[in-house]
């Protein structure tokens, strides 16, 4: 009689990873659930107001306001205005006013703002998660319709490069939807003094990768994400006016990361598609 050996069943690293990514996701439901229900919320950064601090696109977590503090970084509707704005606490007057100041912004706030105007304080600051907030239904409802249609109309041993070929679409169409990664809002354009045949521009760069403003006569200037510049030009276009010109500013780095992005779902399609066949050769093997 042969002892007849029962393999030992190993943890799959795909199975590792996605019990962790599950864990992370619900971990992260959870504590949303609460910050909800203690009476905090989310709001998502529209402008460039608060420069480096808080770049368009940032994710804000307002929780209720208790104690105000000059510095505090606070959201709140003006007086007379349904909008609401967030920026820093530039001071607080012996009466209680509160007079802010967005960090990108050159002067106060034209207002003066009672207690009752503040409608949070901002305990955590998320960079570039609001992007993703903005674009959650189109992945969402896009990803589920893919799952669909890949688990009925895809066979079997096509289904992991469908899917990866719907997931990279569906980043794409977000990003050209979007536009979160190369962006600049002019802040002004103006003559440079008196000086009639010069101008200074002025840039704040509002995408998650870096920008180069250039100008004929002016050295150019490189601004991150939330950062404001300017440049003095002398140059005309055809039409005589000033020109001031904005471009991606993408190192070599940045180059080999974007590149190592675009090829992952090759790679993951490959190694993913090469597990099957990794399992039936053991298994010859082992027989």
């Amino acid at each position: 009689m042969s002892a007849h050996r029962v393999p030992r069943r190993r943890t799959s690293w795909r199975a590792v990873a996605s019990a962790l990514v599950l864990l992370a996701v619900a971990g992260l439901a959870v504590f949303s659930l609460y910050w909800f229900a203690t009476g905090g919320r989310w709001l998502v950064v529209q402008t460039p107001s608060m420069g480096r601090s808080a770049p368009v696109g940032t994710l804000l977590w307002v929780e209720p306001a208790h104690d105000l503090h000059v510095g505090d970084v606070v959201s709140f509707r003006p007086p007379g205005s349904a909008s609401t704005y967030t920026h820093r606490i530039h001071a607080i007057a012996a009466d209680g006013a509160i007079s802010t100041k967005g960090d990108g912004n050159p002067a106060a706030d034209p207002w003066l703002l009672h207690r009752s105007d503040v409608t949070g304080v901002v305990a955590m600051r998320w960079w570039a998660v609001g992007w993703l907030i903005k674009a959650a239904p189109l992945l969402v409802l896009g990803g589920a319709l893919l799952a669909v249609l890949v688990r009925r109309f895809t066979a079997i041993h096509w289904q992991v490069p469908a899917a990866t070929l719907g997931i990279a679409t569906l980043t794409t169409l977000s990003i050209w939807i979007y536009r979160p990664l190369v962006r600049a809002e002019l802040v002004v354009f103006g003559h440079l003094g008196a000086d009639q045949h010069a101008a200074r521009a002025t840039y704040v760069s509002t995408g998650l990768l870096p920008v180069r403003l250039t100008a004929a006569g002016s050295p150019p200037l490189v601004l991150n994400d939330g950062e404001f510049g300017s440049v003095v030009t002398r140059s005309v276009d055809a039409h005589g006016r000033f020109r001031a010109d904005v471009a991606p500013h993408i190192t070599w780095w940045m180059w080999v990361l974007l590149m190592t992005v675009c090829f992952l779902p090759a790679l993951w399609s490959a190694i993913v598609g090469l597990a099957p066949a990794r399992a039936v050769l053991r298994g010859k093997m082992a027989t």
